[in-house]
């Protein structure tokens, strides 16, 4: 794993990001301060957790699911980026763009519609909800329906390989007990995306428990 700046391709137009994330307006600020997009992740205990720089013009599109808390916040701290919000229907029915708010809405299935184009695929706890097969089918649409260049961000605990206690360890329980997903280790995750026409570039560490995966085209 290695900390740093996720260099991405940058756009030649107004940037758009698709996204896929699960955390509620109480969890979630972005702060930008120039030219970095700083994506910062803040747990209901109110500590705020800072991530990495993503250079803001380096998007053309992030693609998001569920109200979009973190894609709106992205979009707060980076005006000229374009989010794009999909979810099944009623979800996206209820949310409204702010006043110059460059969101679009999207309703589907990610299990079975076609994914919006964009350059950067954001999904934070979305993957842990589910087992393999599910995961796979999940990073598979989206590898079929995403342009070459575009890169899969994935946000989560990922299971360090030392014993001691770790946030993801924690968390493995719950998902195992509730939705029936797992939390995953970088080598469980690498292969999940081997298996959805994906490679594992690599694991950004954050100053929190939570890390963000790059994931390019296999």
């Amino acid at each position: 794993m290695e900390p740093g700046i996720i260099p991405m391709r940058r756009a030649s137009s107004a940037p758009t990001i698709l996204a896929l994330c699960e955390i509620t307006s109480e969890c979630s600020a972005c702060r930008c301060s120039g030219m970095p997009l700083v994506i910062w992740t803040i747990p209901c205990a109110r500590a705020s957790l800072p991530s990495q720089s993503i250079t803001r013009r380096e998007f053309s599109n992030i693609w998001s699911s569920t109200r979009g808390h973190l894609l709106r916040a992205i979009l707060k701290a980076s005006p000229k980026t374009q989010g794009i919000l999909f979810d099944q229907p009623h979800v996206v029915a209820a949310v409204t763009p702010e006043r110059g708010e460059k969101l679009s809405t999207v309703g589907g299935n990610f299990f079975t519609d076609p994914m919006p184009k964009a350059d950067a695929y954001l999904l934070m706890n979305i993957i842990h909800d589910w087992p393999d097969a599910e995961s796979t089918e999940i990073l598979s649409a989206i590898s079929r329906d995403m342009p070459t260049h575009a890169r899969v961000l994935i946000i989560e605990a990922v299971v360090p390989p030392t014993p001691g206690p770790h946030l993801s360890k924690e968390l493995d329980i719950v998902m195992m007990a509730i939705p029936g997903g797992m939390e995953r280790t970088q080598d469980e995750y690498a292969r999940l995306a081997s298996k959805s026409a994906l490679r594992l570039k690599r694991i950004v560490e954050t100053m929190s428990p939570y890390s963000i995966l790059e994931m390019v085209a296999a």
